[in-house]
């Protein structure tokens, strides 16, 4: 599991930004279908480690966006859930990602921060 690692790697990201823990009310995150991380254990490991940690009982938003894909051979743009799904307009599988590998803090709220 993953999860854990990258949960460990938001928490110390988090960390450093702030210059130390802090209590936290909020931690909203975007994640694509391309980064290979499951949300839900996402969840669990950022819930279970903001509480060890001294991070208090943040809320939790992961906000999931679709992929969208350029096909190389016909150009046509469309989305996918996962990597290996040919171009639905021409089957073939040469690609260009445009979005859905994401992986980002998009903000963090601060116990007290209004």
């Amino acid at each position: 599991m993953h999860e854990l690692s990258v949960a460990t790697a938001i928490m110390e990201s988090i960390e450093r930004k702030l210059g130390g823990r802090r209590e936290l009310a909020k931690i909203q995150l975007t994640l694509g279908p391309l980064s290979c991380i499951n949300p839900d254990a996402l969840r669990f490991c950022l819930r279970t480690m903001a509480e060890s940690e001294g991070f208090g009982e943040p809320e939790l938003d992961v906000r999931e966006v679709e992929a969208r894909i350029v096909c190389r051979e016909c150009g046509r743009e469309y989305s996918a859930t996962e990597f290996y799904i040919p171009c639905p307009h021409c089957g073939s599988i040469a690609k260009e990602i445009l979005s859905g590998r994401e992986c980002n803090i998009d903000f963090v709220e601060l116990i007290g921060d209004q």
